[in-house]
């Protein structure tokens, strides 16, 4: 997912994680070490790992984010100043 953030696939970003949260869902469903027992510490170190890459990923979106208002902002400013322009021209 974070590959597909920094390539900005966001679709392709929503589409994994669809497809990767129920499957997170399944594993601490049932995850449990050999004898039954609380989960291993790779296991752990996995929800780590996840975590770390979300927070990450929503680095990028929130910046991404950032830049489209941004760009919202100044295209409506410009046609904001295109029609008083116009306006004035008459």
């Amino acid at each position: 997912m974070y590959a597909r953030a920094q390539a900005g696939e966001w679709e392709a970003v929503a589409v994994a994680e669809a497809e990767r949260d129920p499957l997170i869902g399944e594993l601490f469903g049932t995850a449990q070490d050999g004898d039954g027992g609380p989960l291993s510490d790779s296991v752990h170190e996995g929800v780590r790992e996840i975590l770390e890459t979300d927070r990450r990923t929503m680095e990028l979106l929130v910046k991404r984010r950032t830049e489209v208002a941004d760009r919202a902002h100044e295209l409506a400013e410009g046609e904001r100043v295109r029609m008083a322009y116009e306006g004035n021209s008459r």
